[in-house]
């Protein structure tokens, strides 16, 4: 697994001062991420990268490319293959790229909170315990994802929505083209909790199977 982190520390000693001086509270990273690329990697534990609190970063520009996640944990969000955030909900963090990767045995595939521009394309989903993709905000708050791309991606027994949405703030503009579900627990594929006027909707060439809907009627093939 990887983790890379802007966050506040409590209780720490200072790493830049020695023993007999003075130890400090805690101390702040401020990230400037921009391109970061990963191809062929297996990974076998969760990949998180995060602003957490910190205003001042940026990280703009990760892509995953013909890799493959197996956390073998689908019961915990320590099983989520990709979780790329931003708490601070500034638009500092974006342009996730997933391209023909693999996920199996994973709580999530890829998770994504108060990011802009996402790209999940040509993957395959294999046994979720929740989402395979999951593009969210935070609690009781709207984001503007820009744009959000979802398309060529093949999904097996996903043990949730295929794909989930939080609030979604305007200017967003989402594309879901030419996915393909072979098996999910839930009924519904798609859900978002609210979709606020003034997005741009590109769905169809989706093939869901019998018997399946989606939440919000916005998300249905045209």
């Amino acid at each position: 697994g990887l983790t890379l982190l802007a966050r506040t520390y409590g209780n720490a000693k200072d790493p830049f001062v020695t023993s007999t001086e003075k130890d400090y509270i805690g101390y702040n990273i401020d990230l400037v991420v921009h391109d970061l690329a990963f191809s062929n990697i297996k990974f076998t534990g969760k990949v998180e990268i995060a602003s957490e609190n910190r205003d001042n970063t940026i990280i703009d520009g990760v892509t995953f490319e013909n890799c493959k996640f197996e956390t073998n944990d689908i019961a915990t969000t320590n099983g989520q293959a990709i979780n790329f955030s931003n708490n601070v909900n500034n638009g500092q963090v974006k342009n996730l790229i997933v391209k023909n990767c693999d996920f199996t045995n994973c709580y999530q595939g890829v998770y994504t909170n108060q990011v802009r521009n996402v790209s999940v394309t040509g993957c395959t989903f294999n046994t979720t315990g929740h989402n395979a993709i999951a593009v969210q905000s935070a609690l009781n708050s709207s984001c503007n994802h820009g744009a959000v791309v979802i398309t060529g991606n093949i999904f097996t027994s996903i043990g949730d929505r295929v794909i989930r949405f939080n609030n979604v703030g305007a200017d967003t503009q989402i594309t879901i083209k030419d996915n393909k579900l072979i098996s999910s627990s839930k009924a519904e594929v798609i859900k978002a909790e609210h979709l606020a006027d003034g997005i741009k909707y590109d769905i169809s060439g989706n093939n869901w199977g019998v018997g399946k809907t989606v939440a919000n009627t916005e998300f249905a093939d045209k």
